[in-house]
């Protein structure tokens, strides 16, 4: 995370005002006692009870039947997905290609997060992504269906599998109302059987959590974690004697320190006075902040920045402004209008990203450490680093933000980690394909 260092060695006033505006609102580095506090809440609040269970059981060694095929469908705070996915002779996934040549995919942004009844918000997804499916060759059959649910959801087993049955509260702005009457699988399957995609009604199907699907794609992992738009998590538990991946909410640590700006987020989400760790830490929240800093600084008195942004910012926007490099300011330009590429300007902006990229990897650090030290015997503590599966943009794109994060988890736990990328469609995926090949896995 690079801060310009002319700017520091000699601080204009413009760049004194930014300083003390953040820290008017709060907006600055944690010290040590507001870490160890966030630490000791997420032990508390991550517990062995806290945990919803997913049903699904960790991966080993399975092997899956080669030919077998997959459709993953996932949606969250930002986009909706579909892949078509066929296991190989390998035991490894391929996407299947379409009949145009093109892989199976389709990826699209939610364009709104209001919806008026949870039909019309399961007809979004698949009337949106059902397009790609109508490339699928004749010869290949859909085998089984998982569903990347972002949300929180209870787990059921039914005739088809695994099904997800939500909660009425969804985060990071969505609203539907009658969501919790629904079932996740039931639903999704019976809009692509409308829409003409061909999804028996018997199709085992699955529905999971993010954090799970990540947990999924690496055999022989404890716990996974994903920070995106949100922040979840999957992370071995016992349940009813049997070994299995517990849907666990890091993003809802609450009780904590948070500065102005996250608590005035946080009071007009639509989950107010819930999901504090996820309002300082995720990407969905780090943009919006980003954002009102931004507008601040155009409208105080004289301007700090005379800044106008044209859309909403992403991941890929913090990270070129942490980077600094001139092409990176070009493509800044065609999103803050007006920003200037004068290096007071720009320190100016640099300085905002580089105060909450840290912040937030500081307190997910101490987020992250406090689930491993709420289940102390789930990870065995052999000498080795244990594999930790971490999906999402803003915790491998932004400069320095994994790094920081592993340096406070190993410190906290005083034990090493290995964090490695993992992708929660190819955990789905194989979730799903196992379904098929050991249904006693599930019922």
């Amino acid at each position: 995370m690079k801060v310009i260092e002319a700017i520091h060695e000699s601080p204009t006033p413009q760049f004194e005002r930014a300083k003390g505006l953040l820290r008017e609102l709060g907006v600055v580095i944690p010290g040590e006692e507001e870490l160890y506090v966030i630490f000791k809440q997420s032990i508390s609040e991550l517990g062995p009870n806290r945990g919803y269970p997913s049903l699904i059981e960790p991966r080993t060694n399975e092997k899956m039947k080669p030919d077998s095929t997959a459709l993953v469908v996932e949606y969250g705070g930002t986009n909706k997905h579909v892949t078509l996915f066929r296991a190989t002779a390998d035991n490894a996934l391929e996407i299947v290609t379409g009949t145009d040549g093109w892989p199976i995919q389709r990826e699209l942004p939610f364009l709104t997060k209001k919806f008026a009844t949870a039909h019309e918000f399961y007809a979004d997804i698949v009337n949106s992504l059902s397009p790609a499916l109508s490339r699928i060759p004749r010869e290949v059959t859909i085998d089984a269906l998982s569903i990347i649910d972002s949300f929180e959801f209870d787990s059921i087993r039914t005739a088809h599998g695994i099904e997800g049955k939500p909660k009425e509260e969804m985060p990071k702005g969505f609203d539907v109302p009658g969501v919790s009457d629904t079932y996740v699988g039931k639903a999704i399957r019976e809009l692509f059987q409308e829409s003409g995609i061909p999804i028996p009604d018997n199709t085992p199907t699955i529905v999971m959590n993010d954090g799970v699907a990540v947990m999924l794609a690496q055999a022989h992992v404890r716990i996974a974690m994903i920070l995106a738009s949100g922040l979840g998590g999957g992370r071995a538990a016992l349940h009813n004697g049997v070994l299995q991946i517990q849907n666990i909410e890091p993003g809802n640590v609450n009780g904590l320190p948070m500065s102005k700006l996250e608590r005035t987020l946080n009071k007009i989400s639509t989950t107010p006075g819930t999901f504090e760790s996820e309002t300082m830490v995720s990407g969905y929240n780090l943009e919006r902040e980003l954002v009102e800093l931004v507008n601040m600084f155009r409208f105080v008195s004289p301007p700090i920045l005379d800044v106008a942004v044209k859309r909403p910012l992403r991941t890929k926007d913090l990270s070129r402004i942490l980077s600094l490099n001139t092409g990176d300011h070009d493509e800044l330009r065609s999103v803050l209008i007006g920003l200037q590429s004068d290096s007071e300007s720009m320190g100016v902006l640099n300085h905002v990203a580089y105060i909450l990229c840290k912040r937030s990897a500081l307190i997910a650090g101490n987020v992250f450490a406090g689930a491993v030290a709420a289940t102390p015997g789930i990870f065995p503590d052999d000498g080795h680093p244990f594999v930790w599966p971490i999906e999402g943009p803003p915790f491998w794109k932004i400069s320095g933000y994994h790094q920081t994060v592993k340096s406070v988890v190993e410190d906290r736990l005083n034990r090493p980690v290995d964090f490695t990328p993992a992708s929660g469609r190819y955990g789905a995926a194989f979730g799903a394909i196992r379904m098929l090949n050991e249904r006693h896995h599930y019922f």
